[in-house]
């Protein structure tokens, strides 16, 4: 018989990748394994339905995708809230730390979310779901991107080597 893992998933309600982590969780529950979730509230029944133990995120500001906004509002809160949104890796360390998962599972559009499990020491699994090409074409962090400079400094806090591209972080 298997051996049954705690697995823990990091992510958020960022709608296209909602129905494959949902189909993780139901396999990975189906197979007998303690899932938890760790997300946004509005996601609370759905992965609850999936059969994974809800945990909210406690200090991430949560995008409420119904609230009228201009592309320019969605872009900037994205970027800030959720892709380079530093809260994510402080929920998720203090999560590992208290239920002591044997691998972890982020969204990798989750930068610190990332970082953050590949500091932990547990296995990793980035899930990416989207053009793999996005990541291939990377960012350096000599690079126009203000965050990648941000990422390799908390990697390096981290006790990580500085990544090269986004791609680099999570393969």
């Amino acid at each position: 018989m298997p051996t049954r893992r705690r697995i823990l998933l990091v992510t958020w309600d960022g709608a296209g990748n909602m129905p494959p982590e949902l189909a993780l969780v139901r396999g990975l529950v189906d197979r007998d394994n303690d899932v938890h979730i760790l997300s946004y509230a509005s996601t609370r029944d759905r992965f609850q339905q999936a059969g994974g133990t809800f945990h909210p995120l406690t200090n991430v500001v949560e995008i409420d995708q119904n609230e009228p906004k201009t592309p320019d509002q969605d872009l900037r809160l994205a970027l800030d809230n959720v892709f380079y949104g530093k809260e994510f890796g402080h929920d998720l360390e203090t999560d590992v730390d208290e239920l002591s998962p044997d691998v972890v599972l982020v969204d990798g559009a989750l930068n610190y979310g990332v970082l953050s499990a590949l500091g932990s020491g547990k296995p990793t699994v980035a899930l990416w779901h989207t053009v793999y090409s996005i990541l291939s074409a990377g960012t350096s962090p000599g690079s126009s991107d203000p965050y990648a400079r941000e990422l390799n400094e908390a990697a390096a806090r981290l006790g990580l080597q500085p990544f090269e591209s986004r791609g680099q972080m999570i393969e």
